[in-house]
């Protein structure tokens, strides 16, 4: 009877000394699954597990059960270190603004690169020449921290050159990127209305900065040629709001560089892609279409930034020389605000 008693008692020791290496073993692993994912704590994990809001975290469009609907290839790509980060936005020419104007945008030009000259008088500004005068020209040249360049449309399919101001855009973006590391696009009719140190902070945190445009459903100004070109169902793109092409910032190297900037210049080069058989400005909105498909479908996770934005006049501080809430004017009004705030070189000397 004693012996049975022993035998009981030393197999129950070895289930908990089991148990306890269990344990441990599983503590362990724990531990080095941490190590490795340093950017994912308790914290983390739950603002992952919110529901995205469509104005400004998006991270791919619809849920995950419809990744087969919209063909999405999935890719594992490293989220950038801190010294990769670090590396990709340092540099003495880290943030430049490009922009593109024709004869008929000059004076909107004007007005953009004297805003610029008012609140970010250091900041460099390269203006892509696709259709100016020479007399524009000769003032552009004056014109402090600015460098004026010529889009060659000759390297280009016919459409760029007609198309021009639709097309042009990552493109030039593009070609900024081989020499620069921040890169901002402002259309000629933006203007700045303070300084755009919020931008460069974002820039530096998410290595992208985008917008929503207005529209509240992409698809009634997107020709279906072009969601086909992406392999892309029209439909699943219900109720999404364009990304706007009118201001975005890129940094070089970044995931938005790779996964969207890239593909989205060779669809401007594309036809087919970027104004298919069809399409016309009434119901395409050629690279913007394009964008925002490539960003919806990026599985990246996208934080817009439209509250730096103003689209009305009473949204704006009423004398341009005060700093306004929303730094960035894209009103359909067209500001004459900075034009006579344009510095040049000859003042400077």
């Amino acid at each position: 009877m004693r012996m049975r008693r022993w035998w009981i008692l030393l197999i129950v020791l070895v289930a908990l000394c089991a148990a306890i290496s269990i344990v441990w073993m599983c503590g362990e692993r724990l531990a080095r699954l941490k190590a490795h994912l340093p950017l994912i704590g308790p914290a983390k994990s739950r603002e992952l597990q919110k529901p995205l809001k469509a104005s400004s975290a998006l991270k791919y469009l619809g849920k995950p059960s419809q990744a087969s609907v919209l063909n999405v290839k999935y890719e594992t790509i490293k989220h950038p270190s801190v010294d990769t980060r670090k590396s990709l936005v340092n540099s003495k020419n880290d943030f430049i603004i490009v922009t593109a104007s024709d004869k008929d945008s000059f004076n909107s030009l004007s007005n953009l690169v004297g805003s610029i000259h008012f609140w970010e008088p250091k900041t460099k500004i390269i203006i892509y020449d696709i259709g100016l005068d020479e007399k524009q020209r000769h003032q552009i040249r004056k014109w402090c921290m600015t460098s004026l360049v010529s889009f060659d449309f000759s390297r280009y399919p016919k459409h760029v050159k007609s198309l021009k101001q639709r097309v042009v855009k990552p493109i030039i973006l593009k070609e900024v990127l081989e020499t620069h590391h921040r890169v901002v696009w402002m259309d000629p009719e933006a203007d700045v209305r303070g300084s755009l140190t919020v931008i460069r902070e974002h820039l530096e945190k998410d290595l992208n900065f985008f917008l929503l445009d207005q529209d509240k459903d992409m698809r009634k100004r997107s020709h279906k040629g072009t969601f086909k070109y992406f392999h892309k169902k029209k439909k699943a793109f219900k109720a999404k709001s364009s990304f706007s092409e009118l201001v975005s910032g890129w940094v070089k190297g970044s995931e938005a560089h790779r996964k969207i900037l890239l593909t989205w210049e060779r669809c401007a080069r594309d036809i087919n892609c970027v104004a298919p058989p069809g399409s016309n400005a009434r119901n395409h909105r050629y690279t913007q279409t394009a964008l925002s498909i490539l960003t919806y479908s990026s599985r990246m996770r996208i934080t817009t930034h439209n509250s730096l934005v103003a689209v009305q006049r009473y949204q704006l501080d009423r004398n341009p020389r005060n700093s306004s809430r929303r730094i960035i004017n894209l009103g359909r009004q067209k500001s004459k605000d900075y034009i006579t705030m344009i510095c040049r070189k000859n003042e400077t000397t």
